[in-house]
């Protein structure tokens, strides 16, 4: 993962480093109670083997971990606190003892574990914040190369897999940790040479664990990569399920989904089949050293160099070793798939937003003009706009026609910084874009887009959509203006607080773009961009747009994108493109004139030259 991306993450982790050292402390804690839970066996077992009371009570209190020493030494300090020396009555003090601790740790882990997860879900919230936030604030550049499924399966399904995985191993891990060096000490204070002996198991199951890391690396990034791709694929089909229907093609993309879905189901088996042979294949491993360890130590019995309660305990606490090493080797491996899990978290962080190399100037209006010098532009060095000189001046009608693919919407992109010229520079009012703030620079726009797209929210939400300070009387005098007040309250059931469904589905076409034109001049931007705004709709729609269009541009200096050339018959300048470069600038009848460009398109759609213009708007007036 790159370094940048680790900061930023580290970032969001630092307000939770007081509770990241609780629950490290916890985890120390919970080690403790493991271990002092299972030295509570050890004067069980001296009971029940027979061990002399009276001898024991008359050894010295004094801790070894020696398991040859360690039973008698507790028996010596429960009889000096208690005064007990009957061995049924110390069996019942052991025992309730070994049972309380049983239940302190349970109460005790679980405690830990609530604590972690609310922990957990926090953090994954917020890192799914930083994420989502990051993603908003990326080029348009970089978000078109990827399908949004996919980038919101980095988002979610990545983060939190991330997030569980690495709550286990905070807990798991450093405890196991802590817990196998307790037993380690035992062991090898008890018997070096059987200590070695169970300390083959560990050195195996790293060398597991580093032979199956790399494998594990790239499953976790297939089957990661393959639900993305399943998750981008079905988002978009769902979205684009009228035009399925349409084009009656259920079938077709049932079959194509089936795809998709064998090729998930067969990467998430074959985690799966991993997953479940590494355990078994880990099992036999701790085994086979269990009966080495076995077989070595009833030969030092034998021989004298082990009591029977040593041995016993002896091989109670290798095969108790065995799990938390086993578990240390699976935590290695869960970090593993954490790191695989995050690339594609990292790689997202990694991006620089737009806000990158730009000012922070404030924006305190469009005064005079806007001014785009020897601009060129290249999408992955493709040219796209060649040496456009246009100065638009403040309280202008500016109309972009030409061609599909001429630039006139890459044009408008660049003027709303969406993307940066490659070459050439835009200037507000004699200073360059780059140095205002970009969101404030933004707020000067007011866009109204060919889709007209709308959210899954209330009439009054989407008009006021982002800017919670507009009021009721604000929102309804935008609705005036863009000839939607009517419908709005006519013909929808719940007037403003209408739901208007996804991307504005439960209006029709010319009722949702008098809605996005709504939103568009509801905040009195300084500048309106009007993309392709009544391509799309029929004749009526068309007309009832085109009048809320007259009334918007009033007062403002507009940029209007269309190919239907009745939009801007009364612009002030209407520039025509053609394959990225300007070729004609003027007045309708200026162009006309000319017999070029613009008189070919004009021509092409009134074929005797003829057409009935809009309403001339009257340009004194303000919103």
């Amino acid at each position: 993962m790159p370094l940048s991306s680790i900061r930023k993450l580290l970032r969001v982790v630092k307000p939770y480093t007081f509770q990241i050292i609780l629950v490290v402390l916890a985890a120390v804690f919970l080690s403790f109670l493991t271990g002092i839970t299972q030295l509570a066996l050890t004067p069980l077992l001296n009971l029940v083997l027979g061990t002399n009371i009276t001898q024991a009570a008359s050894t010295p209190p004094t801790f070894s971990f020696d398991l040859n020493k360690i039973g008698p030494a507790i028996l010596s300090m429960i009889s000096s606190a208690t005064g007990l020396t009957d061995r049924w009555q110390l069996l019942a003090v052991t025992s309730i003892a070994y049972l309380a601790l049983i239940l302190i740790g349970q109460a005790a882990g679980f405690g830990a574990r609530v604590w972690i997860t609310r922990l957990r879900f926090s953090m994954v919230a917020d890192v799914e914040h930083l994420v989502f936030s990051h993603i908003l604030r990326l080029p348009l550049s970089f978000l078109r190369k990827y399908q949004a499924g996919w980038l919101f399966s980095r988002m979610d399904l990545d983060v939190r897999s991330a997030g569980s995985t690495l709550s286990e191993v905070v807990i798991d891990g450093l405890s196991s940790l802590l817990v196998s060096l307790f037993y380690a000490a035992l062991l090898v204070r008890t018997s070096l040479s059987l200590a070695l002996f169970a300390a083959l198991a560990g050195v195996i199951q790293l060398a597991l664990t580093r032979f199956l890391s790399t494998y594990t690396k790239r499953l976790t990034r297939r089957v990661l990569e393959t639900s993305a791709r399943l998750q981008a694929f079905g988002l978009e089909r769902l979205l684009a399920v009228r035009e399925i229907k349409a084009l009656a093609a259920e079938a077709y993309e049932a079959t194509v989904f089936r795809n998709f879905i064998n090729q998930w189901k067969r990467v998430n088996t074959n985690q799966f089949i991993y997953k479940k042979v590494e355990s078994p294949l880990r099992m036999s491993v701790n085994r086979t050293v269990i009966v080495a360890v076995m077989l070595f130590g009833a030969w030092q019995l034998v021989h004298g160099q082990l009591s029977t309660t040593a041995f016993l305990l002896f091989m109670f606490f290798a095969q108790q070793l065995i799990t938390p090493l086993s578990s240390l080797s699976e935590m290695l491996l869960s970090l593993v798939e954490i790191r695989s899990t995050l690339d594609g978290v990292g790689y997202i962080l990694s991006q620089d937003d737009e806000r990158e190399g730009t000012g922070s100037r404030l924006v305190e209006g469009l005064h005079d003009h806007i001014v785009l010098k020897n601009v060129s532009f290249a999408y992955r060095d493709l040219p796209v706009l060649k040496n456009i000189n246009l100065t638009i001046q403040r309280g202008e009608m500016v109309a972009l026609v030409g061609k599909s693919g001429a630039g006139k919407s890459t044009l408008a992109d660049l003027l709303m910084r969406f993307f940066i010229p490659t070459e050439g520079v835009i200037e507000l009012d004699g200073i360059p874009a780059q140095e205002f703030d970009l969101a404030a620079y933004r707020r000067l726009f007011g866009v109204v887009s060919q889709d007209g797209l709308l959210f899954n929210e209330t009439v009054y939400q989407n008009i006021a959509y982002a800017r919670p300070e507009l009021s009721q009387e604000d929102v309804e005098r935008a609705a005036r203006i863009a000839n939607a007040e009517n419908f709005i309250l006519n013909d929808l059931d719940q007037g403003y607080d209408t739901l208007l469904g996804e991307r504005g589905v439960r209006i029709s076409g010319g009722q949702r773009q008098r809605v996005a034109i709504a939103r568009a001049v509801v905040h009195r931007p300084q500048i309106l961009v009007l993309d392709e705004a009544t391509s799309a709709l029929d004749s009526e729609s068309e007309r009832l747009v085109q009048e809320a269009i007259s009334h918007v541009v009033k007062g403002h200096t507009s940029i209007v994108i269309a190919h239907r050339l009745s939009t801007i018959l009364m612009a002030d300048k209407i520039v025509v493109l053609r394959d990225g470069e300007i070729v004609e600038m003027g007045t309708h009848k200026e162009l006309l004139a000319l017999n070029g460009e613009y008189s070919y398109l004009y021509n092409l759609q009134f074929n005797d030259g003829v057409v009935t213009p809009m309403p001339q708007p009257e340009r004194t007036a303000t919103v």
